[in-house]
């Protein structure tokens, strides 16, 4: 027999005496704890909605390999659900140095196509920008192209960049294990992977929901069909505006699927 509540003193004594034997379940405590990353940082997020819908937010905390905490953030996104406070996603600012944001865009296989990037600061500032129009290809070519230009951009400007972030999975990807996606992007892609081994410079995959800014610079580099580098923030095309600004100001886009 199993029962479904715990039971009494006086009852487990009348089972006993019936000629049952108790053997009451033993529950396992397990523990569990955080675990720092090895090296680099380590982004924990979280996100709460008290109905369905009703009142959500979201916090986030980036800590070290020793456990010190260097960023921590709290956003209310007014009603939602939780899976909607969780699927915010938000553009994260360099501790230190500077972030090298880029996308690449074709509007088909093969098409015309393109990229953008933007460098920014710890604080968000645009230090370079830059749209590049790269004539038929498809859109791993745009990437591997647009990468390789924001490096060559960036060191021709004495600008240390210290992380790169790229919404294609394939190209980050294939800088982490050292194998080329495609030989048409091959000699663009081995420049990149030898300035980041060489300089030991992190790249990551974001989504693109935290890349509106590079998507712009590439959706005007196809449209306008030029190439155009920019020095601040004034001079971007005026589309990149809205993402610039809640990039700066930490405001969380919403992700589906």
């Amino acid at each position: 027999m199993v029962f479904k509540e715990a039971a009494t003193p006086q009852q487990l004594a009348a089972i006993s005496e019936l000629g049952f034997v108790v053997q009451p379940s033993i529950k396992l405590c397990k523990l569990v704890r955080w675990i720092p990353p090895l090296q680099g940082f380590l982004l924990n997020v979280d996100g709460a909605s008290k109905g369905n819908p009703n009142p959500c937010g979201g916090g986030g905390i980036v800590r070290n390999a020793i456990g010190s905490v260097v960023l921590g953030f709290s956003h209310f996104y007014g009603n939602g659900n939780n899976l909607l406070a969780e699927a915010r996603v938000i553009w994260i600012p360099p501790l230190q140095g500077f972030l090298l944001n880029v996308d690449g865009a074709s509007k088909g296989n093969p098409s015309p196509c393109g990229g953008g990037g933007i460098v920014r600061n710890a604080i968000g500032s645009v230090v370079l920008g830059f749209s590049h129009f790269y004539g038929n290809g498809n859109n791993l070519l745009a990437e591997a192209r647009v990468m390789c230009d924001g490096v060559q951009l960036a060191v021709e400007r004495g600008i240390l960049v210290d992380q790169i972030c790229s919404d294609s999975t394939i190209l980050v990807n294939s800088l982490r294990t050292g194998i080329a996606p495609s030989w048409t992007c091959y000699r663009w892609w081995r420049f990149v992977l030898d300035f980041v081994q060489q300089n030991r410079v992190r790249v990551y995959h974001v989504y693109s929901e935290a890349n509106q800014v590079a998507d712009a610079l590439a959706t005007f580099a196809c449209t306008a069909r030029c190439n155009v580098v920019f020095s601040s923030s004034i001079q971007l095309p005026r589309p990149c505006f809205p993402a610039l600004v809640g990039d700066r100001l930490g405001l969380g886009k919403l992700r589906v699927g």
